[in-house]
């Protein structure tokens, strides 16, 4: 069975939500086929939380069914035509380095400001799969050292590295994450839309893909061990440059618009 999942998915409150799902079932059906089970991994940064909502009011969403599941992480969402799709549970957390670590499979809560070492930890105590997030401008320098050091002295079941449609197409895989690769570790693929109305377009536009598969009560455990344990391929395609460059651009504008100083 083919199951693709879009791994690093923000949903903020200037999204149309009926977008956000829209797009999942559309581009995650092109990128595994119709028959392939369908997922969406949140990535909820600390003022922002979907995943509670659409549990708490499964009307929430017009035109689509939302069921939570028992696994307590994870809720079915299904469209018009009835086709299914999982949205599991996961969090952001940008720490002491200003790097950015995913909680992916769980809803804890993990303040920002720890260090890298403590949040990797954390989650897998929590429960959760780790993800170190490439970010543009963040695996340089110091904060590359970092990473580097973590490759090198932490194993492939520690956590997972993330790679996002922020990597411009010009932009040659991070020697990073060739060397994490050569290691042993686990790179998944996700979309990681930009906190402004309209970047709902690019849920499901990048994504793992793997073949197992998936207890329908409980996918939360399912992605959890296929994430952790089962090299996927990438699928989908990253943004191109200069598009890429203008969403980075409009979302430092509104981060200044936010904290003009």
């Amino acid at each position: 069975m083919k199951i693709v999942a879009d791994t690093h998915v923000h949903v903020y409150p200037c999204y149309d939500a009926r977008e956000v799902f829209s797009s999942a079932f559309s581009r995650l059906k092109q990128l595994g086929g119709s028959d392939a089970v369908k997922a969406i991994l949140l990535t909820e940064r600390f003022d922002c939380h979907f995943f509670r909502e659409i549990c708490m009011d499964s009307e929430k969403i017009p035109t689509f069914g939302i069921s939570p599941l028992k696994d307590g992480r994870s809720v079915l969402v299904k469209n018009a035509e009835g086709d299914a799709l999982y949205v599991v549970a996961g969090r952001q957390i940008v720490t002491q380095e200003r790097l950015e670590v995913l909680a992916l499979t769980i809803d804890a809560a993990i303040p920002d400001g720890k260090p890298i070492r403590a949040v990797l930890s954390e989650i897998k105590e929590l429960g959760g799969v780790p993800v170190l997030s490439w970010a543009p401008g963040k695996w340089f320098g110091k904060r590359g050292e970092i990473v580097r050091g973590l490759v090198d002295s932490l194993s492939p079941q520690d956590f997972v590295l993330g790679d996002t449609t922020l990597r411009p197409t010009v932009w040659p895989e991070p020697a990073l994450m060739r060397r994490a690769s050569d290691k042993g570790f686990r790179i998944v693929a996700g979309s990681d839309p930009l906190p402004f109305a309209g970047e709902e377009r690019w849920v499901g536009s990048y994504a793992s893909l793997w073949d197992g598969a998936v207890d329908s009560e409980k996918p939360a455990v399912s992605l959890k061990n296929l994430l952790m344990g089962t090299v996927s391929e990438r699928v989908g395609k990253r943004g191109d440059a200069v598009p890429t460059v203008v969403r980075l651009f409009r979302n430092a504008c509104s981060k200044r618009n936010l904290n003009p100083s």
